[in-house]
């Protein structure tokens, strides 16, 4: 078997790549540029490959502000529409792709495979869009397509949010979040990368990959911490406060993400 994964120039496609070959698959990156052992995007477009294949789509464009829908389009619908009509063209027998908890919006505390999408902002309307678009290509098709919309995957130098928490840990490693008890769905990098390995046994349409216990806030910075070394220092501030601060500062994205709840049931 063959396996195609996209975005291996990035965490979750590069850490994927070493798992399965470590696992002495014939594992194959598609990057946007030349890379050793790597085909760019045009040269997969032209690739013929016999006999059993998958291709795990992890590519795309992820949270940027400086970036507006079109950007988006671009990077994470227009090219998984790109790469999906190549892989049916050429008899793959799964598309693994990879989308994003986000799908379901910011008022939700509690998802699951039943609730009903609610995208916030361009990045999740763009992996929306993305996944509806592939749904349309594998219609009534030979390949299996599999969604995975992943929570907070963490890891050491992963991107986005985690980074900004080991920049923290680095510069000024206390936080007031000791006394917020909320409750997040998280998966660490290497437990998603197990079950993307594993996938002869993927098999529903979407699925939601979790570590089995969610965490607090504070719980997910020293777990960043640990893959690090170091600690963070917690100040127990009534949750009311940090809050009411938030409020007034206009941030209530980031209020949800810092003392909200998302669990996947």
């Amino acid at each position: 078997m063959k396996v195609f994964i996209s975005g291996t120039s990035g965490f979750l496609g590069g850490h994927l790549l070493r798992v399965l070959r470590a696992q002495k698959y014939e594992a194959v990156g598609v990057n946007r540029s030349i890379m050793p052992n790597s085909l760019t995007f045009e040269q997969f477009k032209v690739n013929e490959t016999p006999g059993k294949k998958i291709f795990i789509h992890c590519a795309g464009l992820v949270h940027s502000k400086l970036s507006d829908y079109d950007n988006f389009y671009d990077a994470n619908v227009k090219l998984s529409k790109e790469l999906g009509t190549v892989a049916l063209k050429n008899n793959f027998s799964k598309f693994i792709y990879i989308s994003t908890i986000g799908v379901f919006g910011t008022s939700k505390d509690e998802v699951s495979v039943l609730s009903k999408n609610d995208p916030h902002d361009a990045y999740t309307q763009s992996k929306n869009d993305a996944e509806d678009e592939l749904k349309k290509i594998f219609k009534n098709s030979g390949c299996k397509l599999i969604i995975v919309r992943s929570p907070l995957i963490i890891g050491k130098n992963a991107p986005g949010n985690i980074k900004l928490i080991e920049k923290l840990l680095n510069a000024f490693p206390i936080t007031p979040f000791g006394m917020v008890n909320n409750s997040k769905s998280i998966i660490k990098i290497e437990t998603l990368c197990e079950t993307l390995a594993n996938f002869d046994n993927l098999q529903d349409n979407l699925i939601m990959p979790s570590e089995k216990l969610p965490l607090s806030t504070s719980e997910i910075f020293d777990l960043v911490a640990k893959y690090n070394n170091k600690k963070f220092y917690h100040l127990p501030i009534p949750l009311k406060i940090i809050n009411l601060l938030l409020t007034l500062l206009k941030k209530d994205n980031l209020q949800k993400n810092l003392t909200g709840d998302l669990v996947i049931k």
